[in-house]
């Protein structure tokens, strides 16, 4: 749900270049996912009728790994490509680290921190708010932002905590409030914080740009990665913050980010993404399935990273929807917006995994 790239730069056209490509700036693994074992039934006939057919779903790029193998991975893998949504999911690990290292505290108010909007300046309740408030889309601030191109509730209808509304105000704030706590840029963060420790392939810190709008002073981050490199985020959650056997993030920060601080139960089912999900965490999106609470990252176009705990399944499935205005208008006339029910059936239509005989 996230806005569009409006400005032109280098880095852009560096980005495109490496999507024609389909590569990017490798760090050390040439492969992109060499380090996963393959499994057993890599790609194997049920598990490509399991997938079905990615043109006609209009996937650019999918991968899938179970129990910790490489179980398929097709098409675009080491494009940048927008992320537009699953970008709130990527902060919200980088704030659990901030948390921990005592740079941000999420119980501080906006007030207490010194936070404002130059724009559409924040009055005396709204600052009220925390920045728990603004994780878990309860701030009851209801401004204009960029990116938001779906109604708000009217400004001061909700106290700071009352109510959930995916508030694009309180994301992009939140992207503000971590370079003002931590005195970084979020490229430089990302970078530092994940693209090292996880040996991201693709991304560098000029994959983050940003656009903003005309009444508010907070700017929307934009954050491009690659399939490979999404997948590497989406082991790191899966595995409760440890990736390789190093840890990242805490498992108490993983368990909080991915627990359902809202749901359909206690508020409006069709706030939640018109009732396809069933509750909301830091940044993170909840869905009952198959009797499993899958836990989500969510992009507009068709960004998903979805993981399923009970099962240990990641699927990683990108669309390309460009880097301009014209290229997603391009997009959007080519077919709908979303193929978010098409890639979710693909969890419960994958094989179960093969059977290893027992040695004596």
């Amino acid at each position: 749900m996230t806005g569009t790239r409006h400005s032109t730069r280098a880095a852009a056209i560096a980005g495109l270049i490496a999507l024609i490509a389909i590569g990017g700036c490798s760090r050390t693994d040439p492969d992109g996912l060499a380090f996963l074992e393959r499994a057993g039934d890599y790609e194997s006939e049920a598990v490509v009728s399991a997938v079905g057919d990615r043109d006609e779903m209009r996937v650019d790029a999918m991968i899938i790994a179970r129990d910790g193998q490489l179980l398929y991975r097709e098409g675009q893998i080491a494009a940048k490509i927008n992320t537009h949504s699953v970008r709130k999911s990527l902060i919200a690990i980088l704030y659990g680290i901030a948390v921990e290292r005592g740079l941000i505290s999420l119980d501080q108010t906006l007030e207490e921190i010194g936070f404002d909007d130059t724009g559409s300046p924040l009055t005396e309740i709204e600052r009220q708010a925390t920045i728990r408030d603004l994780m878990t889309a309860r701030s009851g601030i209801y401004i204009e932002a960029s990116g938001q191109n779906w109604d708000r509730p009217e400004r001061y209808s909700a106290q700071p905590g009352e109510e959930f509304f995916y508030n694009n105000w309180g994301f992009n704030a939140l992207g503000e409030i971590l370079e003002q706590q931590t005195g970084q840029p979020l490229g430089a963060l990302i970078d530092e914080w994940l693209g090292t420790p996880l040996d991201l392939q693709h991304f560098s810190p000029a994959d983050v740009d940003y656009d903003s709008v005309e009444g508010s002073s907070m700017r929307q981050y934009v954050i491009y990665m690659s399939a490979d490199d999404l997948m590497r985020i989406g082991l790191l959650v899966a595995n409760g913050g440890e990736f390789q056997g190093e840890r990242i993030v805490s498992q108490d920060w993983i368990t909080e980010m991915t627990a359902m601080h809202s749901s359909a139960e206690t508020d409006p089912p069709e706030m939640f993404n018109n009732g396809f999900f069933d509750g909301y965490g830091y940044l993170w999106w909840g869905k009952q399935q198959a009797g499993s609470m899958l836990i989500a990252a969510d992009g507009w176009g068709g960004q998903i990273l979805v993981i399923d705990p009970q099962r240990d399944i990641v699927i990683v499935s990108r669309r390309n929807t460009g880097t301009h205005l014209l290229a997603q208008g391009w997009f959007l006339w080519r077919g709908s917006e979303s193929n978010r029910p098409e890639v979710y059936a693909v969890l419960d239509r994958l094989p179960a995994p093969p059977v290893t005989a027992a040695i004596d």
